[in-house]
């Protein structure tokens, strides 16, 4: 393993999970969520992250920061909400449906 690799004296314990599968989801757990970030506010951010997170460093796009569904939606001022939509919706991505919307940037990464 990479950990004693880079520091042999490294003690790694690995510590088996009763009752989980690899295809469960946290909200079936029943544990309150606990935001690992001040804008990663709910489970289905932390799912649509990786994905938008990749569009956050550029500096033409929003992702919804500072707003009330951050990671869940991007913006820019040449996007056309309808045609994106139907666009990606077209393509029947398993488990995406997306919806064209409208926000106003409110955080210091404005979309410009």
């Amino acid at each position: 393993m990479q950990t004693t690799i880079s520091n042999p004296r490294a003690e790694l314990r690995i510590v088996p999970m009763k009752n989980w599968q690899r295809g469960d989801w946290f909200d079936s757990t029943g544990l309150p969520w606990v935001n690992p970030s001040p804008n990663m506010r709910s489970l289905n951010a932390a799912l649509l992250y990786p994905g938008i997170g990749m569009l956050e460093g550029g500096k033409v796009y929003s992702v919804g920061a500072a707003r009330t569904h951050p990671f869940e939606q991007i913006g820019a001022e040449w996007i056309r909400g309808r045609e994106l939509a139907s666009y990606l919706n077209a393509r029947q991505i398993p488990g995406i449906r997306v919806y064209p919307t409208q926000f106003q940037p409110v955080s210091f990464q404005l979309c410009r």
